[in-house]
């Protein structure tokens, strides 16, 4: 390799390779910092993001016994999975709740972990989509949910109110929920039985499945430290 001479400190000469690149490591050294930064940064952002989500969470108060019952209309506002959501009062009755985590009556939607749970959310989502909802709230559950009767009403979905948890059923997105079946009246009963079973025999939503896991038994599979899918 081929040498050129410089002049060092006090002019003596010394010998360096042609093509060196002396401030090589620093470079390295530079660009590795660099990308530790971006690292921490992505990592700032998505813990901030997260922390936003649990605020909002956090920020949604457990319904309160004196706030039974509750006859309100509004809007939803987000949706936790696909019998759960947050509703906003905007009717003047409600006018001192400001959010209320609704929990569907009478039907139970799959988990999230399991393979419908996803689209039985989205399908929830689709259905309060742009819409008046309105709720029939009775009791409070264990988690501090208002446990409701939900109709939806708007041009998009046709004259007059609809019945929410109906809807779900016919398309396959839950299940009835026999174990509270007593909260229900008895045309209740026999109209979320009977659409449960039609969508079942017409193999619509999570009835693709030749034998989905019913949702309280994913719960205890959980309870009991086995997988739930």
């Amino acid at each position: 390799m081929s040498t050129r001479t410089e002049l060092g400190a006090h002019g003596a000469p010394h010998s360096t390779y042609a093509g060196n690149r002396p401030y090589s490591g620093a470079v390295a050294l530079q660009r590795g910092r660099a990308s530790r930064a971006l690292l921490a940064g992505v990592i700032a952002v998505g813990l901030s993001a997260v922390l936003v989500v649990l605020s909002e969470r956090a920020s949604v108060r457990s319904v309160a016994p004196s706030d039974l019952p509750l006859l309100a209309s509004g809007r939803a506002e987000s949706i936790d999975d696909g019998d759960t959501f947050v509703f906003v009062p905007t009717s003047p009755e409600s006018r001192n709740l400001r959010r209320v985590r609704i929990r569907l009556h009478g039907v139970d939607a799959p988990e999230l972990l399991q393979t419908h749970g996803w689209a039985a959310r989205s399908a929830l989502a689709a259905l309060l989509r742009d819409v008046r909802v309105s709720v029939d709230c009775y009791k409070r559950d264990a988690r501090g949910r208002a446990v409701c009767r939900v109709t939806v009403e708007s041009e998009r979905l046709g004259a007059g109110p609809r019945d929410l948890e109906l809807d779900l059923l016919e398309a396959g997105h839950v299940w009835h929920y026999a174990a509270y079946a007593r909260e229900q009246t008895a045309v209740e009963r026999e109209r979320y039985a009977e659409a449960m079973a039609q969508a079942q025999a017409a193999r619509r939503g999570l009835w693709q499945e030749d034998a989905p896991m019913a949702p309280w038994q994913c719960r205890e599979r959980l309870r009991a430290g086995n997988q739930c899918g």
